[in-house]
């Protein structure tokens, strides 16, 4: 429990280094948590411009989960937002989270406000419980890829729970308002037309591309039995790579840890040699005067 410490120490070394103009403009403080917060509630696609202020480009159900916080004035919204994200790095990294609350990336997430230390958590939870990559699928959508992990694992079950998390909450949010589904569709289709955004900090190959490469890390990841390699395929997969967007990386911390503590097998073909289903085993590969099958 005392690890949580770390939470108010976090988040005073970004507001801190913000504050005094070391991540540019003060005034950027909680920039990307502004669209969290300030959407219209009815038509929240409504500044459809990637990258614009105000511009909130998730799925319905983010944004219908925040609506009730809409109430909290924007002061006390975007301190606990702030909170938030560095409650995420901790939970993550434990004490490790001071020094890493000094890496540029991870101080200009917590101070923009953006979701992805959020979404490191969800990834790093999802191999416990896979219902947890609802929350990726539902904001950033892409990386969603790296749930190839499972396929490569052959963990049917992870693969349909974690899916299956996905379309309840989808279902829900439809039934609620279905027009928003088809608002954000159109902004798919928009960015998809683009390439990804070309607003980016980080300009690191076109969207599909990026897409297949990290579905492909992600694959090899599973087959080795590794799970740290998805936090860096989670990253190439974002629809928009921004600089902030590299905090995510701070995943192979327990990843890795997970991987040392508990390692999983590679997987290897289970082809039987063809002497296994009934024929006689070629002369090589019987034990010296062993009588033949």
């Amino acid at each position: 429990m005392t690890r949580w410490l770390a939470v108010p120490v976090v988040a005073l070394i970004a507001l801190a280094m913000g504050a005094l103009g070391m991540l540019g403009d003060p005034a950027t403080w909680g920039v990307d948590a502004w669209s969290y917060w300030s959407y219209d509630p009815t038509h929240p696609y409504a500044i459809g411009v990637w990258g614009t202020r105000g511009a909130y480009q998730y799925a319905p159900p983010f944004a219908q989960a925040l609506m009730p916080l809409q109430s909290v004035p924007w002061d006390w919204f975007l301190l606990g937002w702030t909170v938030l994200g560095s409650a995420a790095l901790v939970w993550l990294t434990g004490w490790l989270s001071v020094p890493l609350a000094l890496a540029p990336m991870v101080t200009r997430e917590v101070w923009y406000g953006n979701v992805h230390l959020l979404m490191a958590a969800a990834v790093v939870a999802g191999f416990r419980r896979p219902w947890a990559w609802a929350f990726v699928l539902l904001t950033k959508v892409t990386p969603g890829v790296c749930l190839l992990w499972f396929v490569a694992r052959r963990d049917w079950r992870s693969l349909r729970v974690a899916l299956g998390a996905t379309a309840v909450v989808a279902a829900v949010s439809w039934l609620v308002a279905p027009w928003l589904w088809s608002e954000w569709v159109a902004v798919l289709a928009d960015l998809s037309s683009r390439g990804g955004s070309q607003v980016a900090a980080l300009q690191l190959g076109t969207l599909w591309l990026r897409v297949v490469v990290a579905g492909a890390v992600a694959y090899g990841a599973g087959l080795a039995g590794l799970r740290w390699p998805v936090a860096i395929a989670v990253v190439i997969a974002l629809p928009s790579v921004w600089f902030h967007g590299l905090s995510i990386v701070v995943a192979l911390v327990p990843l890795a840890v997970m991987d040392r503590r508990d390692p999983l097998p590679a997987m290897v073909s289970r082809a039987r040699p063809r002497w296994t289903t009934g024929r006689r085993a070629p002369r090589s590969a019987r034990a010296p005067g062993a009588p033949p099958a």
